[in-house]
């Protein structure tokens, strides 16, 4: 098992009596065996050559990479990496297994180093942004209790799975039939599935060990397992080499793995087992894992367009009970490496191995909540359940509180062994935030059927829910985070509340409170002029121009709506508002609102006035942003008239807002006159309504003043020299213009 445990099979070629003579004759064996899969006898051979150069070197990096000896892979890449020889994949996999030798200060080192050349390579850029990965992964330790079978054998012995009273695995072990066949990969015995029954009162005591059997011979000459049941124990589907002729095989003459089916007959009878239709003779499909309903199945493949190593694929079952098309199931599940070993919990979470994702070392034990449509965040189930060595094939019993897993970690019994555990409360440990919808003029009545929506920190959805006849709602959730929750109901605006979730307590109360739509309300949603997306936490005040009270005000929800009930209006009121809106990174505005109630209902704001807020950023121009008119000067002259000093001052205003803002103020003319004339008109126009603003008590290392003349036309109005313009007086008005762009914030 070791490393490589998603493996492409093929018959062990005895090898004896072999004598080597010179060293490229011995180098041309070696490779044979080592593109034979023969690892041990590829090793035996390139060790007795004692000048070995990159080539042999290499090749024994990786054989012993490949059957587990990662104290021997180490050596050989660490003599590649000193040399400068090492290729990419050398250095990755010299970090690798630094790592599964438990050298984390090293492996960092290597990977840092590596990451400079390779930037790109993910496995490693999140590897490196988690410099304190171990001691968080060590966090819940005590909370496990973690125990060796007693069945593990010498051989390996993995992947097990729930099969009603019992657990089914997979193992190589001997002494269970009388047929006895090896392959060569790692020497080791043909892979069979077997079955213990744990004790009800100690998961960790067994009863004897079983061969799985079933008619059409389940357990037959090569490899088979693992295997995955549906609740009712009824199907099994399980990986095994195909069994096709050797004339049948792929053109490298390769026996690849798939996936069969067996199901209960009326006899409680295993059926013979019939292939899947994912299976290609081209490509190796295995390690399935159905949901409890049956109707789901997660397994994994190497087929061309995944994403790494070996992907996870999903695929549904049709109404007529065949399997639909399988589909990838992409980031953040699937990475550059393997993921491998998936397992389907109820309660919405897989299970996985992988070692692509950040771990200590070789293949980890990760999980994501979710269902084949999506999946959160990708967690490391975290020590003792994963180690420095390849730790894969976690199942976990419906209370959330015992299970077991594979792992070939020093201290075991064999080559892969079962551990049992157990902890102290259900896995993951999470934190649960749970409470209410309620009215919120009146929180005694509560919302049954609320959708209740929990999102992170970024303001991604993470999951919804509805709440229950009481209104009540739950979701379990990681600890140490702040989460938005909100909440929608038919004929309720929406509501939101946060919840914390640093904290000693284990469970967070928090209500979502929503109001009933009134008769008539004030509303309004505040978007980006450019883009159009809603702005949240944008502060808006609604102030009566007659009485000076303020009506409305508060800040944007996440969706960008601000809502307030107004009981107090009826038909035929009239209002006259002043609507004054804020946003970080945003200019301010200030709008004049009047409007005669006619009928009943939401008084849309946005709908009747501009509430666009424009971003604030180096090369915008405050012209466009806000209601300035254009700025006239007298024929010939720069001296700056009342219209045009009116509108100066709104410039001002802006300035002194935004103490830190400079601005280029550019004046621009139309093509008529000469090129030189109209650059020097328009420099001391500029440089004239510059000094106006600095004169109005803004400091003058903040704005400037530069003509440009008719250098930067707008339209095809060009007319210097022989150029001759159709253009219209509108037209030529166009390019007659003053900017203010933003040069600094």
């Amino acid at each position: 098992m070791k490393k490589e445990v998603f493996i492409i099979i093929i018959l062990n070629v005895v090898i004896s009596g072999i004598i080597f003579s010179q060293s490229p004759a011995r180098i041309s064996r070696a490779d044979k065996m080592f593109e034979g899969f023969s690892y041990p006898d590829a090793i035996e051979v390139y060790e007795s050559i004692k000048k070995k150069d990159t080539h042999v070197i290499r090749r024994l990096a990786e054989a012993y990479r490949l059957t587990g000896n990662t104290k021997m892979a180490e050596k050989y890449y660490a003599e590649l990496y000193a040399s400068n020889q090492a290729t990419q994949e050398d250095w990755y996999y010299y970090g690798e297994m630094l790592k599964m030798n438990s050298k984390y200060d090293d492996a960092r080192n290597v990977f840092e180093g590596y990451n400079k050349k390779y930037p790109n390579d993910t496995r490693v850029t999140s590897y490196l942004s988690l410099p304190d990965l171990k001691s968080k992964l060590d966090k819940n330790s005590n909370l496990f209790k973690l125990h060796n079978l007693k069945i593990n054998s010498l051989e390996s012995d993995f992947g097990t799975s729930y099969y009603k009273d019992k657990v089914v695995y997979t193992s190589s072990r001997i002494g269970l039939s009388f047929t006895y066949y090896e392959y060569n990969w790692n020497k080791k015995r043909f892979l069979n599935l077997y079955s213990f029954s744990p004790s009800m009162k100690k998961k960790t005591k067994v009863q004897r060990v079983r061969v799985m059997k079933a008619q059409g011979r389940i357990n037959r000459k090569f490899h088979e397992g693992p295997a995955t049941f549906n609740h009712d124990g009824t199907v099994m589907i399980f990986t095994r080499d195909t069994y096709v002729p050797k004339s049948a095989l792929n053109t490298e003459g390769i026996r690849v793995l798939e996936l069969w089916s067996s199901t209960k007959n009326e006899k409680n009878k295993w059926s013979a087992p019939q292939p899947l239709p994912f299976n290609n003779k081209n490509y190796n499909v295995g390690h399935a894992a159905l949901t409890p309903d049956g109707n789901t199945l997660y397994f994994v493949s190497d087929m061309p367009g995944g994403l790494g190593e070996t992907d996870i694929y999903v695929a549904k079952k049709n109404s007529d009970g065949s399997w639909g098309e399988a589909k990838n199931l992409g980031e953040p599940i699937n990475t550059k490496g393997r993921e491998m070993f998936p397992f389907y919990h109820a309660s919405g979470m897989l299970i996985f191995a992988s070692d692509g994702h950040p771990g200590l070392g070789g293949l980890d034990i990760f999980y994501a909540k979710g269902s084949e449509e999506k999946f959160g965040v990708v967690k490391n189930v975290g020590i003792p359940l994963n180690s420095s060595s390849d730790d894969f094939a976690m199942i976990l019993d419906q209370s959330r509180t015992s299970g077991y897993i594979s792992t070939n970690r020093a201290g075991g019994k064999g080559d892969d062994d079962i551990y049992a555990f157990e902890t102290e409360r259900p896995f993951p440990f999470s934190k649960r935030i749970e409470g209410y919808a309620r009215d919120i003029q009146n929180p005694s009545i509560v919302l049954p059927g609320a959708k209740i929506s929990l999102k992170d920190e970024n303001n991604e959805e993470i999951l919804t829910v509805q709440a229950d006849e009481r209104g009540y709602y739950t979701f379990e959730v990681d600890g140490d985070k702040e989460y938005l929750l909100t909440g929608k109901l038919e004929k309720y605006n929406d509501g939101e509340s946060k919840a914390n979730t640093n904290t000693e307590e284990e469970v967070v109360q928090v209500d979502v409170l929503m109001e009933k739509i009134p008769l008539i309300s004030l509303n309004c949603l505040v978007t980006d002029k450019s883009t159009g997306q809603p702005i949240s936490g944008t502060y808006i005040q609604v102030k009566d121009k007659k009485t000076g009270a303020i009506v409305m005000e508060g800040n944007t929800l996440t969706d960008g709506w601000i809502r307030k009930s107004m009981e107090e209006l009826k038909k035929n009121d009239q209002l006259t508002y002043t609507i004054s809106i804020s946003a970080e990174g945003y200019l301010s505005k200030t709008v004049d609102f009047e409007h005669t109630i006619l009928a009943e209902g939401p008084i849309n704001l946005h709908e009747k006035l501009d509430l666009t807020l424009s971003k604030l950023e180096i090369g915008a121009d405050l012209a466009k942003m806000i209601d300035i008119k254009p700025i006239y000067f007298d024929l010939g002259k720069h001296n700056i008239r009342p219209d045009a000093a009116r509108e100066l001052d709104k410039i001002v205003a802006i300035m002194k807002e935004y103490p830190n803002m400079v601005i280029e103020l550019g004046s621009h003319t139309d093509c008529r006159s000469s090129a030189a004339y109209n650059q020097a008109l328009s420099d001391r126009r500029a440089k004239s309504s510059a000094a106006y603003i600095v004169s109005k008590g803004i400091d003058s290392s903040r704005i400037y003043g530069k003509g440009y003349g008719e250098s930067k036309l707008l339209n095809n109005c060009a007319c210097e020299g022989n150029v001759k313009s159709t253009c219209s007086e509108e037209e030529h008005q166009r390019n007659r213009r003053t900017e203010f762009i933003i040069v600094k914030m």
